[in-house]
Parts: structure tokens; sequence; C-alpha cells
């Protein structure tokens, strides 16, 4: 009956923890925004250095039946200089902090939609929660020495 328990809380910390680990600049990125996305896909841009971002998205590919995501490294996109942000865009929307992982939650659907029940939480705390987590995203897991390659399945979910 314990572990029945910890099934049900594991999506509501794995998100929390998984893209809880960026910090953004106080930038508008949405003038500067990949538009060549398919208006029935959404893109998630992450750090591709980060171990803990990389191992989320590997996730999120297994998670995705309804394969609505595409995903960029950030290294590897020419509009973005920073690797310190990730990025959900949908359609003409753009989510960055904790609220690019309430969308990813909602996508999904199923189970992961109960992460939208964080959004209880008053905005700044979500914030705080996500910029702690992302200052020390590198110690707590590491960093990649280069860009996470995805598998040759994968890779056609890749931009």
């Amino acid at each position: 009956m314990a572990a029945l328990k910890y099934f049900f809380f594991f999506p509501f910390f794995f998100f929390l923890f998984s893209f809880s680990c960026f910090p953004f600049p106080e930038m508008n990125y949405l003038s500067t925004m990949n538009t060549s996305v398919p208006k029935d896909k959404i893109l998630i841009q992450f750090d591709g250095l980060c171990i803990l971002c990389s191992r989320t998205v590997r996730f999120i590919l297994k998670a995705d039946r309804k394969r609505k995501f595409l995903f960029q490294a950030l290294q590897n996109s020419p509009e973005n200089k920073s690797s310190d942000t990730i990025i959900v865009i949908d359609k003409d929307s753009s989510y960055q902090y904790f609220d690019a992982v309430l969308k990813i939650g909602e996508e999904l659907g199923g189970i992961y939609k109960t992460v939208y029940l964080f959004r209880l939480l008053p905005k700044n705390w979500r914030r705080s929660m996500y910029l702690w987590i992302a200052k020390n995203r590198y110690r707590w897991f590491g960093v990649r020495q280069s860009c996470y390659l995805p598998s040759r399945k994968e890779a056609e979910r890749f931009i």
C-alpha cells in the first residue's frame, strides 16, 4: 500500500524537480523564437549540457505517446545564446519557469496532468523553488561534456 502511495506522487516530484532546473534572465525571448515548428507540435528548448535536463527529455520522449513534443538543445539554437533557460513554445504562446513544467504536464495528460495542482501555489513560490533547483542543478546532477545526443529512433523529434 505504501509503495502505491509513492507511485502516485512520483509524477508530482518528477516534474517539480525535472524542469525546475533552469534559471531565466529577465529577457523576452518571444521575439527571437524559432517559429518553424509545425502547428500541431510543441517545441521544448532545453539545456543540452545539463544531465538532469537530458534525463527529463528522455522521460518525456517515453511518456509522450501522442508525439506532440519536439526538442531542441539551446546550444543548437541560433536564436538563443543563453543556455540557462527552458522555453516551451505552443502555437503563439511561450512558457518559461514553472509555467513550462505545468504546460508539459498538461499536454502529456493522464497522471501527469496532476502536476497542474502546483498552480495553486503562488507564482513567486513556484519561481523561487524553480530558481533554487536551477542554481544547484550542475552541482547535484553534473554537467555533460557535450550536448545530449538522441538515439536514431528519437532523432526525428529533435530540431
